[in-house]
C-alpha cells in the first residue's frame, strides 16, 4: 500500500499525465486582444496603402519622363518631319501617353490622342491615380532636349518650373508631384497640394 502511495504520487505530479491546453477564458482573452490591435491596424494600413499608390504614380511619371526626355536627347524616332517627343496629360485621367510630333504646340498637343499618329506608348497610373491640376503637354526637343510646357490650352510662359500633379478624385492635400524645368531636371515632390497649377 506505501509503495502505491509512492508511484501514484508520481504519476500524478508527472506533466505528461495532466491535462494540457488553454482554457476558453484565456482564449477569449487572447483573441479580444488581435481584435483590439487589428482595429488600430487597419486604418492605418489603408492611409499607407493611399500614400503608396500616389507615390508610385509620382515614380512613374517621372521615369517616364526622363525615359522621353532621354529619347529625344539621343535622336530615337527622328525623321526631318518629327523634331519632338511629347507627353500628354489629360486633367482627370487615369493615362497618359507619350508620342512623336513635327511641333510643339497646344493645336499638335490637343490633336494628340491614345492611339492616333505618331502614338508610342500609352500608360496607365495604379490603382485609381488621376492627373490632377489640368491637361498638359511636355514636348522635349531633339535638338537639344529641351522642354517646352504646355496647359489647358496655352504655353507656359514661366518655363523655369513646372509641376504634373497626381492625386485621388477626392484628394485635397495628399497628393504628389513630379516637377520638371527648362534646364531638364525632373523630380519628385511628395506632400504636393492638390490642384497646384
Amino acid at each position: 500500500m506505501a509503495d502505491c502511495h509512492i508511484e501514484c504520487y508520481h504519476l500524478y505530479v508527472n506533466r505528461s499525465y495532466l491535462p494540457t491546453g488553454f482554457t476558453l477564458i484565456e482564449l477569449l482573452i487572447a483573441v479580444s486582444i488581435i481584435i483590439v490591435l487589428a482595429g488600430f491596424l487597419v486604418p492605418n494600413f489603408s492611409i499607407y496603402m493611399s500614400t503608396q499608390t500616389i507615390r508610385q504614380a509620382q515614380e512613374q511619371i517621372k521615369n517616364d519622363l526622363r525615359t522621353v526626355q532621354n529619347r529625344a536627347i539621343s535622336g530615337s524616332g527622328f525623321s526631318p518631319t518629327v523634331n519632338y517627343w511629347g507627353v500628354k496629360f489629360v486633367d482627370s485621367a487615369n493615362t497618359y501617353f507619350y508620342f512623336t510630333t513635327d511641333t510643339a504646340s497646344w493645336n499638335d498637343c490637343n490633336a494628340h490622342s491614345i492611339g492616333g499618329v505618331g502614338s508610342e506608348k500609352s500608360v496607365k497610373l495604379p490603382g485609381t491615380a488621376i492627373i490632377r491640376n489640368g491637361t498638359q503637354c511636355v514636348y522635349f526637343a531633339f535638338a537639344d532636349g529641351g522642354m517646352t510646357f504646355f496647359r489647358n490650352g496655352a504655353a507656359v510662359t514661366s518655363q523655369a518650373s513646372q509641376i504634373v500633379t497626381v492625386g485621388y478624385t477626392s484628394s485635397v492635400n495628399d497628393c504628389g508631384g513630379t516637377q520638371l524645368n527648362s534646364a531638364g531636371l525632373i523630380k519628385g515632390l511628395t506632400a504636393q497640394t492638390c490642384e497646384l497649377n
